[in-house]
């Protein structure tokens, strides 16, 4: 008897490891046959995904990535904080753009993709080194053209005709108090230092949010902020805590933002301050100035010309002396990585990760959810979530590693 259950049993695992054997054979094939059939890249052909640039070699090139305008480029450094590109404006009082060598064409890849990116807030910057304001605004930036690709110009700095854009920024206002007067006018009971931070979308595809003391837009502006729409300030929150500094949303050390082009008609922007965490998304139809011929502009952005004063200042109410400054250009502005994360169909080696890079967790993040804490599952790709995850494994001895 026992010797017949043993036979069952082994025959029952055989039969098991068949099964199982040919679900994940027709899974694989199943991811692998679309590639062509659906016009899809092909493992030699282009892939969006290869115009990512993490910045992580000294003195290593920056290509497809270049920064405009050059006469606002004072250096560009990926030596002096190895791991991060260091950009330094020249004060010509023109905000410096990352683009890509060349535009992109809406049909060049499959839509949904997304482009990410992500910067390192300056430290020196964040506690204050001056006797004055820290005022700056770091972000991404997409410029939409819906104009035929033949009327291009060949000049990056130049936009083609009927070409709209949208830009969203972390801020920072005013200084940590401690060395710097900064601006006292943004003092509150519960945040009492000189300074404040905010996320803030402007552009004409979302339309400029109205400046204060305009009664006829004012109220359809307070509106569409509390229905999430993209336009003005997001109201994400920070925290003082209590030694003067403040941490949490745009304060935090580290700032990420995202754009998902999702159609022809619509795309999305969004932010978040932690790999871990979810994206903090607003949706933009762009339906009504007809279909998206290219994305001309999407990159990392610095604001160097005068918005932060004669705009930005004027929409948050600030009125009082000491009157709100431009940029310091003492201070350098550090980015961390521009990647680019496609949808299906995909490469097949592009649904896997090494996780080579320090810090970067790509299209993986761990869920939330206590009862599952050693299991990364794929960022939603634009709207696509794939069903693969990777398992995290516990140290340990050697007989406990699963795979």
């Amino acid at each position: 008897m026992r010797e017949m259950k043993g036979d069952f049993k082994t025959k029952m695992k055989q039969t098991a490891t068949v099964l199982w054997g040919s679900l994940l054979f027709g899974c694989l094939a199943q991811a692998w046959i679309p590639l062509e059939a659906a016009g899809g890249p092909s493992e030699s052909g282009p892939y969006i995904r290869e115009l990512s640039r993490h910045f992580s070699e000294p003195d290593g090139p920056t290509d497809p990535w270049v920064f405009i305008p050059a006469t606002n480029v004072k250096l560009l450094s990926t030596a002096q904080h190895p791991g991060l590109i260091a950009i330094y404006e020249a004060g010509q009082g023109e905000d410096i753009k990352g683009v890509l060598e060349r535009p992109i064409k809406i049909d060049d890849y499959p839509t949904p993709w997304q482009f990410q990116c992500s910067w390192m807030q300056n430290f020196s910057a964040t506690t204050g080194r001056t006797p004055t304001q820290v005022n700056y605004a770091i972000g991404m930036n997409v410029a939409l053209t819906f104009s035929d690709p033949a009327s291009w110009p060949e000049d990056r700095a130049q936009s083609p005709p009927d070409t709209h854009s949208v830009q969203l920024f972390a801020v920072h206002l005013g200084n940590y108090g401690e060395v710097g007067l900064g601006l006292p006018q943004l003092k509150t009971p519960t945040h009492p230092s000189p300074e404040t931070y905010l996320v803030y979308c402007r552009g004409d595809l979302v339309g400029d949010a109205p400046a204060a003391g305009d009664a006829e837009t004012e109220f359809d502006y307070a509106q569409q902020r509390h229905s999430h729409a993209a336009a003005g300030d997001w109201q994400v929150p920070h925290i003082w805590i209590g030694d003067g500094a403040r941490y949490g949303g745009p304060a935090s050390n580290l700032l990420y933002f995202r754009a998902v082009i999702d159609s022809p008609t619509q795309i999305s922007i969004g932010v978040k301050f932690d790999p871990s965490h979810g994206w903090n998304m607003r949706s933009i139809d762009v339906s009504r100035l007809g279909r998206i011929t290219g994305i001309w502009e999407i990159g990392p952005i610095i604001s160097g010309n005068r918005w932060i004063p004669d705009r930005l200042a004027p929409e948050l109410g600030i009125k009082a002396r000491p009157e709100v400054m431009l940029p310091d250009p003492a201070f350098d502005y550090l980015l961390d990585y521009c990647v680019f994360l496609g949808t299906n169909p995909m490469p097949f080696k592009h649904h896997g990760d090494e996780f080579n890079i320090p810090g970067y967790m790509g299209q993986w993040h761990p869920p939330h959810n206590p009862d599952k804490p050693n299991i990364l599952q794929p960022t939603d790709l634009a709207g696509c979530q794939d069903v693969a995850r990777i398992q995290i494994i516990d140290s340990g001895p050697p007989s406990t590693h699963q795979a």
